[in-house]
């Protein structure tokens, strides 16, 4: 449930609507196994677990709401109640980043440009009850944004363009290298 064109799926990964998930699909496809296979990540003994939050950014005032910059710096209004938290993470993966797999893919056949280093993500999938939480609560809710909040800090804030399904992981993106894509992973493991 990761998350209309590359640069917003880069954001979240907003919402995976039909056409997102034939893409990826497809870019799975065209990458080969050896690029796309997700590894599970666990946390190890004494690396402490992180605060993780989904909430809905809010356009008014509402009682209870939190206020905490955005990606941009701009401050962002959240929800009182959060959406989950870290005890509803039920298992952390970490692959390469799919569309940029695909985008050296076309590159390479393109020209000789140098390669940027390879980015990777997180995946987050939510227990059952949680994730199927998410979902109900993320219908009718288009063009809402999403925060994702990691230490009390808002790693990105997507529009929703569909309700998030119960049955995918969410994906965080954000230019990630393989070490900080596992350290982030380590610390988000139940």
């Amino acid at each position: 449930m990761p998350f209309d064109r590359p640069d917003t799926l880069r954001q979240l990964g907003a919402s995976w609507t039909g056409a997102a998930l034939a893409g990826v699909l497809l870019i799975s496809l065209a990458c080969g196994k050896e690029d796309v296979n997700p590894w599970q990540v666990r946390r190890p003994a004494g690396v402490s677990p992180t605060s993780f939050e989904l909430r809905f950014v809010l356009e008014q005032e509402e009682p209870g709401a939190v206020e905490l910059p955005g990606p941009d710096g701009k401050p962002l209004r959240l929800a009182a109640k959060p959406l989950a938290v870290r005890t509803d993470v039920a298992k952390v993966e970490v692959e390469r980043d799919l569309i940029q797999v695909y985008e050296e893919r076309q590159q390479d056949a393109a020209s000789v440009m140098p390669r940027t280093p390879p980015h990777y993500v997180v995946l987050v999938t939510l227990t059952p009850d949680a994730a199927q939480g998410l979902s109900q609560a993320t219908q009718a809710k288009y063009g809402r944004r999403l925060a994702i909040v990691v230490d009390g800090r808002i790693l990105m804030a997507p529009v929703l363009n569909a309700s998030l399904p119960a049955d995918r992981a969410m994906m965080i993106q954000g230019s990630f290298t393989r070490e900080a894509a596992i350290r982030l992973a380590e610390r988000l493991a139940p």
